[in-house]
């Protein structure tokens, strides 16, 4: 029960994120969900790992 609170914060926090760094032509990738410039289709964010 706390990992799926965890998970709902987590994902909250990197909508927050997304909307904070959003042009008005910026779009998400279907693929990897991450954020799309919309001039340049390039990615403006990475996935990162951590070992902890």
């Amino acid at each position: 029960m706390i990992g799926a609170v965890v998970d709902e914060v987590l994902k909250e926090m990197e909508n927050a994120k997304n909307e904070g760094m959003k042009a008005a032509d910026d779009c998400m990738d279907t693929e990897t969900g991450l954020l799309m410039c919309g001039k340049c289709h390039t990615k403006k964010q990475k996935k990162s790992h951590s070992w902890g």
